[in-house]
């Protein structure tokens, strides 16, 4: 396993990336070997839901910007400052 520090995308940035997030743009998959299709749900059945939610439902403009926000006054303002990953921040539309 490898790993790379990349440094924390900007406030202006990050609204965007969250609005890829929250179109779906950004989706992995995976298999569910070894398991018994017939009383599991399997990746692709996750991801079909997953899927389907994200076409069913739109974050507004104004949500994402009220969690941009959020995370620049839990890092700017809070003491000890909070800080809020951008790979935990897209979970919040996901």
């Amino acid at each position: 396993l490898l790993r790379k520090s990349v440094r924390q995308v900007s406030a202006d940035g990050l609204a965007s990336l969250t609005e890829l997030a929250a179109s779906g743009f950004a989706g992995a998959s995976a298999d569910s070997e070894g398991h018994d299709a017939s009383t599991t749900l399997g990746m692709d059945d996750m991801m079909t839901c997953r899927d389907a939610a994200i076409e069913a439902v739109e974050v507004p403009r104004a949500v994402v910007d009220l969690f941009v926000g959020m995370r620049k006054h839990l890092q700017d303002k809070c003491e000890p400052p909070i800080y809020v990953s951008d790979r935990r921040f897209i979970k919040c539309v996901n």
